[in-house]
């Protein structure tokens, strides 16, 4: 077995047959590296002492790396995955990237053309304004739970400084990461596990959503503000919730949502 060692990282990867190639292997810790995934004390073990694979298995990294590339742009809406051309790039199978398209289908990033191949999604006006209603439906249900515990406000302020911080240079990435966690920890702090769960069945739509209407470019300057004047009303949950509609309308381009107030 060939090993790889990162002393400054406090790892080292056998290279396996579950890491089908040299440059897979290192597709594998760039994928780590960027997505933030690789942790001090990882160590995959190989095939005959873990057959399923780790959470980081290559399926699990494909879909990562591939929902990187459609959320930020560099795999627009309408275009196509070739599956060939990927998996020749990554030498991987092609049964490999199968399974990981299937895990990005299920989060509703791509569909399947009538030719079988696979598309990255393209929203219509229909599909925002469901989403808009739907996400104000459950961050509004989100909010009047999480407004009744003294804790959610200090939580949602903490992650205003990383909104900010992204927002001043222009890192388009990170920004739409704070701006995500910043709505994932509302949904948090109502301590509803099926709520949560039917939030993050909808986010990777959300930013995709919002990647189409905003063009990256929607009022950078002042959306660290607009997340602060939510902190500001926690105390009120009715005006905080009137600030939130207003928030999500203005994020989304949706011109009207009143059909849930």
């Amino acid at each position: 077995m060939f090993i790889h060692n990162f002393p400054s990282m406090g790892i080292n990867f056998p290279l396996s047959s579950r890491y089908e190639s040299v440059d897979t292997f290192y597709f594998i810790v760039d994928t780590y590296r960027k997505d933030g995934a690789m942790s001090n004390n990882f160590t995959p073990s190989d095939e005959q002492n873990d057959p399923q694979g780790r959470t980081g298995d290559m399926v699990q990294i494909l879909a990562t790396s591939l929902r990187g590339k459609i959320l930020s742009g560099e795999l627009p809406a309408g275009q196509r995955v070739r599956e060939s051309s990927i998996a020749s790039d990554l030498n991987v199978s092609r049964a490999t990237l199968r399974e990981a398209l299937r895990l990005i289908e299920r989060g509703g990033l791509i569909e399947k053309s009538p030719n079988r191949s696979y598309i990255v999604v393209r929203f219509n006006e229909r599909d925002i304004f469901e989403l808009a209603t739907l996400r104000t439906a459950l961050e509004v249900m989100g909010a009047r739970l999480a407004l009744q515990r003294s804790y959610t406000s200090s939580a949602l302020a903490a992650a205003i400084p990383a909104i900010a911080s992204a927002a001043e240079n222009r890192d388009l990435k990170s920004l739409a990461a704070a701006d995500r966690r910043f709505h994932e920890i509302l949904i948090e702090c109502a301590d509803h596990r099926r709520l949560l769960e039917s939030y993050h069945a909808l986010q990777d739509q959300i930013e995709l959503a919002m990647l189409n209407v905003q063009k990256h470019e929607l009022n950078i300057a002042g959306i660290a503000d607009r997340h602060a004047r939510l902190v500001a009303l926690a105390t009120n949950p009715d005006k905080f919730v009137e600030e939130l509609y207003r928030h999500i309308r203005e994020g989304m381009g949706v011109s009207d949502i009143s059909v849930l107030i």
